[in-house]
C-alpha cells in the first residue's frame, strides 16, 4: 500500500525465525492447521500451519484441487510452536489495511502473516503473501505464487534490506481482471539532514509477453498522490513540526520537494505518498484532526523529467 510511516530505525536481527525449507511431500492432515482458505475458480489456496518439530512450526501455502492438496509451498519465516492468533492489519503492517493476519508467538518468536488473492490477466488466480517478523525492528518478506500444472510457482518476491527500512505491498482494485501490485519501498534515516525516502513499483502480468512485469512509479499512465501537510526550509524544522504535532501526523514522511513535487531547492514537505484517490483523502482526513484543513492538499506526484 502506499503508506509512509513512522520513523522507526530497523535491523535485520531475527534470530529466532529461522528460513524455513520448502518441503514438497505429502503431509499427514493431522499434522496440518489450515489457519485460512481462499477459493479461486477450479483450485483454492490455504494458509496453513504444520507439521512441527520440537523447536518450531512450518508456515505453508498448499494448493488443492476437490478438496485433495496437490502442492506445499513453504514460505520464508517458520513459526514457533505456539497458538495462532488474528491480527489485524493496519497502515504501518506492510499489507493492504483491513485484512487480518495470522500471528505466532512473541517478541523474539514473533512472526505473522496474511495472504490475498490477485487477479492476474490470463494467467488466472494468484495468492500474494506477506509476512512480518522479528521484535522490535520488524522486517518483511512478500511473495506471490500462482499455480503451474498442479505446482505452486513463485512468480515474485521481495524482502527488505537492512538498516532502517520498510515495505509494503498494495493490491489495486482495477483493472478489475488483472491487478497491479504496488510495491512500496522506504527508508527512514531519521536524521535531521537527510530527508525520508519512499519509492513504489508496479508488478503486473502482463498479458502481451506471458510474463510479470515490474516498473517504476510513477509513469506518465499512473501517477502518485501526495497528501502535502506543510513545507519547510529543512529537514530538522519539518521533523520538529511532526513531533509537535504527535500521533496524528505518525503516518507522515520528510520527503524532499525536489523529488516529489518537482521544486527547485532544499526545502522538504511533511507528506504521505498514496497509489489511489481513496488513500489519499484518508490522509487528508487523518492530517485535519490536528491542523487546517486549508493547508493540507492532494498533488500529482509525477515522474522527473
Amino acid at each position: 500500500m502506499w503508506y509512509a510511516i513512522l520513523i522507526i530505525v530497523f535491523t535485520a536481527s531475527v534470530a529466532a525465525c529461522q528460513r524455513a525449507p520448502e518441503p514438497v511431500a505429502a503431509d499427514s492432515a493431522a499434522d496440518v492447521k489450515v489457519l485460512q482458505t481462499f477459493p479461486a475458480e477450479r483450485v483454492s489456496f490455504q494458509l496453513s500451519l504444520g507439521p512441527c518439530d520440537k523447536t518450531e512450526c512450518r508456515l505453508a501455502v498448499q494448493l488443492l484441487e476437490a478438496g485433495r492438496v496437490l502442492h506445499t509451498h513453504a514460505l520464508p519465516v517458520a513459526a514457533s510452536i505456539r497458538p495462532a492468533r488474528s491480527e489485524a492489519v493496519n497502515g504501518l503492517w506492510g499489507a493492504d489495511a483491513g485484512l487480518q493476519a495470522w500471528a505466532i508467538g512473541e517478541e523474539q518468536n514473533y512472526v505473522a502473516t496474511v495472504a490475498r488473492l490477485v487477479k492476474l490477466g490470463s494467467r488466472g488466480i494468484g495468492l500474494l503473501v506477506t509476512q512480518r517478523y522479528g521484535f522490535d525492528h520488524l522486517k518483511r518478506s512478500h511473495l506471490l505464487l500462482a499455480p503451474e500444472g498442479q505446482r505452486l510457482a513463485r512468480l515474485w518476491g521481495a524482502e527488505e534490506g537492512s538498516g532502517p527500512t520498510w515495505s509494503s505491498t498494495q493490491v489495486l482494485p482495477v483493472p478489475p481482471g488483472n491487478q497491479p501490485i504496488v510495491y512500496w519501498r522506504g527508508f527512514f534515516p531519521g536524521s535531521d539532514r537527510e530527508s525520508d525516502r519512499i519509492d513504489a513499483e508496479e508488478v503486473r502480468w502482463d498479458d502481451s509477453s506471458k510474463a510479470l512485469r515490474v516498473s517504476p512509479l510513477p509513469d506518465d499512465a499512473s501517477p502518485l498522490l501526495l497528501t502535502v501537510v506543510g513545507e519547510y526550509p529543512s529537514v530538522a524544522s519539518a521533523r520538529r513540526a511532526r513531533a509537535a504535532k504527535g500521533e496524528c501526523l505518525a503516518d507522515f514522511a520528510i520527503l524532499s520537494s525536489a523529488a516529489y513535487l518537482n521544486r527547485p531547492g532544499r526545502r522538504v514537505v511533511i507528506g504521505a505518498v498514496s497509489a489511489t484517490r481513496e488513500a489519499a483523502q484518508a490522509f487528508q482526513s487523518a492530517a485535519i484532526r490536528c491542523i487546517p484543513v486549508s493547508r493540507v492538499s492532494i498533488v500529482a506526484h509525477r515522474p522527473r523529467r
